[in-house]
């Protein structure tokens, strides 16, 4: 396989393996951090309702886990078995953190964390962070509707303003050729 002409393909065949691989790969973790925040507001004001209704955090976890699917919901359950085996909430919470690697389950989970050792309300930090949640939602949308004109601008230009230049021009040909004859 590595005589002497076959050393360039294999490597440039190993190359566009890899390579083909961590686009699938990035795609992958991209799609997945945005079903993360996209489920995000949801989750934590069912989250907040059921600890209002008088559930346990980890009663709440489990309910969420039986009652919802998503990716979100997937790292839920992974956190509500790890508190299930013995593992304090705190490091349950910071792996779940861990694995989604963002910023806003990263601070879902600190400010629970510091809620659960200072002793304050849950009820009113998982408000609070599902107020947050859903206002960052709402501003990731707009921020993607301001982007529309911009990528609306080349398919504009290539298929609109080429048809509306001949509608404008087309009366006038006959003239032009009349003249050039």
């Amino acid at each position: 396989m590595f005589g002497k002409g076959r050393l360039f393909p294999a490597a440039l065949g190993l190359y566009a393996g890899y390579t083909v691989f961590r686009l699938f790969f990035s795609r992958r973790v991209t799609w997945r951090k945005e079903q993360i925040l996209n489920q995000m507001p949801e989750i934590l004001d069912l989250l907040s309702i059921s600890v209002e209704a008088g559930l346990s955090f980890n009663q709440a976890f489990q309910y969420i886990a039986e009652q919802c699917e998503g990716t979100l919901v997937e790292e839920i359950v992974y956190a509500g078995r790890a508190m299930a085996l013995g593992r304090t909430r705190r490091a349950a919470l910071e792996d779940m953190a861990d694995r989604c690697g963002m910023d806003e389950v990263r601070t879902f989970t600190s400010a629970v964390i510091q809620a659960d050792e200072m002793g304050i309300s849950l009820k009113n930090i998982l408000v609070t962070q599902a107020q947050e949640a859903r206002d960052s939602k709402r501003m990731r949308t707009e921020e993607r509707a301001q982007k529309v004109p911009i990528k609306m601008l080349l398919p504009m230009g290539v298929l609109i303003f080429p048809v509306l230049l001949i509608i404008l021009m087309a009366p006038s040909i006959p003239r032009i050729m009349g003249a050039l004859l």
